[in-house]
């Protein structure tokens, strides 16, 4: 008589990354959502550059509230343990991509809009710390401007990099159609 595997008595441990991800997801979308639509408010419209300040602003920051719903729906069906939410983050983790990947690629077809803006938000900042403090405020550095859209642009290939990513590598694999698979099963019986 062969003996019984201790697996057939011991039940699977609990998935950690629907957990992980639906909270990160949650939070994502939430501040996503928050910023999005003060964007399309048009809060802080005078500060971005001209090619951001009409129609081409307006659906970027529309497209990216969608985003932010999206994901922010799926953390929450992820924390529900719904095959949605797998399902609503291989659409995301794509989509989200090309979205930012747009906004970084248009942030170098108009660079020196881009820098032009910042340069003047750099100024009016310091006009109103001098007005506030009624002292001379002192000179920005040269070249300021430059090293802001750097970070900017850097900031933007970040994140149209490696969330996505790290949420692709558990919806797309093989823990994602488990998942889906347990999931769906048991909201069926």
């Amino acid at each position: 008589m062969e003996p019984v595997p201790a697996s057939e008595y011991l039940e699977a441990a609990p998935r950690t990354w629907p957990k992980v991800l639906g909270i990160l997801g949650i939070l994502w979308g939430f501040i996503g959502a928050i910023s999005s639509t003060l964007a399309v408010a048009g809060v802080g419209r005078e500060a971005q550059p001209p090619v951001l300040q009409g129609t081409l602003g307006t659906v970027t920051n529309l497209a990216g509230l969608t985003l932010a719903i999206v994901v922010l729906v799926a953390g929450v069906q992820l924390l529900r343990r719904r095959a949605m939410g797998v399902q609503l983050l291989r659409a995301w983790a794509p989509l989200t991509t090309l979205a930012q990947g747009l906004v970084v690629v248009l942030m170098f077809t108009n660079q020196p809009e881009f820098e032009r803006a910042y340069r003047g938000q750099l100024e009016r900042d310091k006009e109103a710390r001098s007005a506030k403090s009624g002292q001379a405020a002192a000179e920005l550095p040269e070249g300021m401007e430059k090293a802001m859209f750097a970070v900017g642009a850097g900031c933007g290939g970040f994140t149209a990099i490696v969330p996505p990513l790290v949420v692709a590598i558990f919806v797309f694999g093989a823990r994602g159609r488990e998942a889906i698979a347990e999931w769906s099963a048991g909201s069926a019986t």
